[in-house]
């Protein structure tokens, strides 16, 4: 019994919700339909009304208008692209010289794939991209050029032939009038007069009507210096101006390609550097204390390897100073870091004394050795020297033939930066006074510096390892005596290197003095003398210095930053100077020609507003001729085929000859006079015959047949 009533009640709420739905879609379509129809009447009334004027407007017959690249508009398009090419092209040449190019082209030429995958090389790595653009830019410019060319070549008949409408410019009248009396005082002959001369025009003819060689006979084809120069000559000066200006036009195209080039440059960016050393006058001992064991030894194979041999120098450091190193803060790859920091450097006031100047001051005593094989002697040194007392000994043989001994004095004063030291070099000899040929004694005053820098140094991986000093400027420096000063010059004399098999008595200090002296490591039994050993002292032992500061002086440090500047050598587009001032100028002719070509439409617009294009318009041109009058195109074609000795019944369409030609060659025929007159009717008439050579002068193009009325045209 459940089961039937439960089945009773659901059927009955479907039911019921069915039925709701039912309506609720028959109120919705409804609704629907009334609403279409209050649309569509409205829409259908619409889209009558617009088909209907668009079908008026489109079989209405248009009113006559100028082409429209010779309108204003048309001369304003111009205008815009020549002042946008030119501000663009000076922009980009003040941008390259300001910023050392225009953009980066980037590091890599080539695509490459790594861990964050794929990467295209960058837009501007080809040359595709910045020789095509601007060649393309130039180009479509050029067309827009030629395009406005074509139009005011056939117009330009139009503008001839309506020439007498034209209005005359201020002061036209007195310049015609001016030329007229310059002319007849040129003492020019009268067969030349009369060959410039045009014949003048007929009676009927109005004022500066234009003539058949330059209405009908008129044609400026495709060679457009040529025809421009002929244009000039001719007193189309504006057309033959575009015309020559449409093959400059032609030549800003493949210079433009020419516009850009790339080259190499450094380029500097803000960097940080951080150092984590500081120099250390103890060596890393505690203040006061006795020193660690900070050998000279590698210093010296460091000066042998770079002064002596020419290597490269030792990171950080050169020939006469050594720096305080900074690190980059990131990782911002290699290049030329500048940044201030510490220099470290030393020099020396040396003192040269010979065998004779010792002699003459008793400063050097000779002692021989009695029965010895060797012919041992002692040489010792004895002598005062800015208050500071030298007394060395030396031990000389026979077998051994080269000697050069360093030495140091650290207690010539209670101060503590009082200190001399030097060396003595010289050659065997069992003849010379004190058996040493080429005798040498050095003594020198060593100077501590501490300066204040601005370094540039080259880093091309690790800064530790890499860097290499490319210059310094010194912006302060002090005089300084470090801690460890002393004990270095006492034990420098006692660096020797031992070698069994050669003859000679040198310490490290000396060998590197003597062969940097000779130009060559010492190999032979020769010692150069003098000034030449002074030099070399003074060479040497600055790097000395500078690289046992490098090697042992730098300790840790808490950690300080400074800001630099990085240079890396980047690749840059530049923007070739020649190839743009070249189209700047071509633009810019253009732009001024431009100029006054607008002034000129603007004043003939209404004459140009009359030009009919095509073949269709000069049928139209022609319609209202009366073939029977003799002064008209009829009139002229018949004159033609007269002249030419060609029956004047048969059409031109079947004539063998060419009597376009013959009539363009023809001074007579080209010199009939030919205007449009009010009834928009073409006239020609034969010009009058020519005046006697007595009172022929040439008309100037403004110049009219009576001054004082008449228009001026281009």
């Amino acid at each position: 019994m459940i089961p039937t009533v439960l089945f009773s009640w659901v059927w009955t709420l479907l039911t019921g919700l069915f039925s709701i739905l039912a309506k609720c879609l028959l109120t919705l379509g409804s609704w629907a339909l009334i609403l279409g129809r209050a649309i569509w009447r409205p829409v259908s009334l619409l889209s009558g009304s617009l088909s209907r004027k668009l079908s008026i407007i489109w079989n209405r017959v248009p009113a006559k208008r100028p082409p429209l690249l010779l309108t204003q508009w048309g001369m304003a398009l111009q205008l815009s692209c020549q002042a946008g090419l030119i501000v663009t092209i000076y922009a980009l040449i003040d941008k390259s010289r300001r910023e050392k190019g225009v953009a980066t082209v980037g590091d890599s030429q080539s695509p490459l794939f790594d861990s964050a995958g794929f990467h295209p090389a960058p837009i501007l790595s080809s040359s595709i991209v910045w020789t095509t653009v601007p060649a393309w830019i130039i180009s479509a410019y050029s067309a827009l050029w030629s395009a406005m060319l074509d139009d005011l070549k056939k117009a330009h008949a139009t503008l001839e032939l309506r020439k007498w409408e034209q209005t005359r410019l201020p002061g036209a009248g007195a310049w015609c009038t001016f030329w007229e009396r310059v002319w007849r005082k040129l003492p020019l002959p009268s067969t030349f007069r009369r060959w410039l001369q045009s014949p003048p025009l007929p009676a009927a003819a109005p004022p500066r009507c234009s003539t058949a060689k330059k209405t009908l006979l008129l044609d400026y084809g495709e060679w457009p210096v040529l025809n421009g120069i002929g244009a000039i000559f001719a007193g189309h000066t504006l057309l033959g101006l575009c015309l020559i200006l449409r093959a400059a036009l032609w030549t800003a195209g493949g210079l433009s390609a020419a516009i850009f080039a790339t080259a190499d440059v450094p380029f500097d960016v803000d960097v940080q550097l951080y150092s984590d050393q500081f120099f250390d006058q103890y060596l890393g001992s505690d203040a006061g204390s006795e020193l660690r064991d900070m050998s000279t030894m590698p210093a010296f194979d460091l000066v042998s390897a770079t002064v002596v041999r020419d290597g490269p120098n030792y990171p950080w450091t050169t020939d006469t100073h050594s720096f305080l190193p900074f690190y980059p803060a990131t990782s911002t790859g290699p290049g030329n870091y500048t940044f201030d920091t510490e220099a470290y450097w030393a020099t020396v006031e040396c003192n040269i004394a010979t065998e004779k100047d010792l002699a003459a001051v008793n400063g050097a005593d000779l002692a021989l050795q009695a029965n010895d094989s060797l012919a041992s002697a002692s040489l010792r040194l004895h002598y005062s020297l800015d208050g500071c007392d030298i007394d060395k000994s030396f031990l000389i043989t026979n077998n051994t033939l080269v000697y050069g001994r360093s030495w140091s004095v650290t207690s010539c004063s209670q101060a503590k930066n009082i200190v001399r030291f030097g060396m003595v070099a010289g050659t065997y000899d069992s003849t010379a006074r004190f058996l040493l040929s080429n005798f040498t004694a050095v003594t020198c005053k060593p100077l501590l510096y501490r300066s204040n820098v601005t370094l540039q140094v080259s880093i091309a991986g690790d800064p530790a390892t890499t860097a290499q000093v490319v210059n310094f400027t010194e912006t302060s420096r002090e005089s300084f005596w470090p801690f460890f000063a002393k004990s270095w010059f006492s034990d420098m004399p006692y660096y020797s290197v031992l070698a069994p098999v050669t003859r000679d008595s040198l310490d490290a200090l000396s060998r590197l003095v003597l062969s940097y002296a000779l130009g060559k490591p010492l190999l032979e039994n020769v010692v150069s003398g003098g000034s030449a050993i002074s030099e070399s002292f003074g060479t040497i032992f600055q790097a000395l210095f500078s690289n046992y500061v490098t090697l042992q002086g730098y300790h840790p440090a808490p950690r300080r930053t400074v800001s630099g500047t990085l240079a890396r050598v980047q690749t840059r587009l530049f923007v070739a100077e020649n190839a743009a001032f070249a189209v700047l100028g071509i633009v810019a002719a253009a732009f001024a020609v431009t100029l006054v070509l607008a002034f000129h439409l603007f004043r003939n617009r209404t004459i140009l507003a009359k030009h009919l294009d095509l073949m269709f318009g000069d049928a139209l041109l022609f319609h209202q001729q009366d073939p029977a009058a003799r002064g008209g195109v009829s009139g002229y074609v018949e004159a033609v085929k007269t002249k030419a000795g060609v029956p004047t019944q048969t059409p031109g369409g079947q004539l063998d000859v060419d009597l376009v030609s013959y009539a363009k060659r023809d001074r007579e025929l080209g010199s009939w006079a030919a205007w449009v007159d009010r009834n928009g009717v073409l006239q020609m008439m034969a010009a009058s015959p020519r005046p006697t050579a007595s009172n022929v002068f040439p008309l100037h193009p403004l110049s009219v047949n009576n001054p004082g009325t008449g228009a001026v045209g281009p």
